[in-house]
């Protein structure tokens, strides 16, 4: 069985025909609507690939992160950095696969340890947020805790779908 966010991806690009007996698309699509906005949103643009989505879902992670006297800007940029590292999860070397062809042999990934699986370097961090080596190490625990929320809405998305769907 396809996870859920497979299976509520499908159902955003099928027929809508409903059915008393089975689990239809329909049946997903409502369940998904039952959730917040902000994890509707992340879904529709991760796992639909919806780019409509990317200004909104930098809005309300924005509007949910800022704290007080914060700038708007700075909260902003922190936001669509944390968000395009979590969009662009896979290792860039191997494709997120864990390995690759060396010498003619199939062995892990040197970039990432066999993991599959991005690591984002503090470069990688200034370029994206305009800053220098201090002011992005000084900003970690923030980007920490904006990748938190986004983790934190996907698995509440996925949570709250199964339940509407008695899973």
């Amino acid at each position: 069985m396809p996870n859920m966010r497979e299976s509520v991806t499908a159902a955003l690009n099928s027929s809508l025909d409903s059915d008393e007996m089975h689990e239809r698309p329909i049946d997903r699509l409502g369940a998904f609507s039952k959730s917040k906005r902000l994890g509707t949103v992340l879904w529709r643009l991760k796992y639909d690939n919806d780019p409509r989505c990317y200004k909104t879902a930098i809005f309300l992670l924005t509007k949910a992160m800022r704290k007080h006297g914060e700038s708007r800007e700075l909260c902003e940029k922190l936001c669509q950095c944390a968000l395009d590292e979590w969009l662009v999860d896979k290792c860039l070397h191997c494709g997120g696969g864990g390995q690759v062809i060396f010498s003619q042999r199939l062995v892990n990934c040197m970039e990432c340890s066999g993991t599959g699986i991005r690591r984002t370097s503090d470069k990688d961090r200034m370029k994206a947020l305009k800053m220098n080596a201090e002011q992005v190490q000084k900003l970690g625990k923030r980007l920490g805790a904006i990748h938190d929320l986004i983790g934190e809405w996907d698995r509440k998305v996925n949570v709250r779908t199964m339940i509407e769907l008695e899973r």
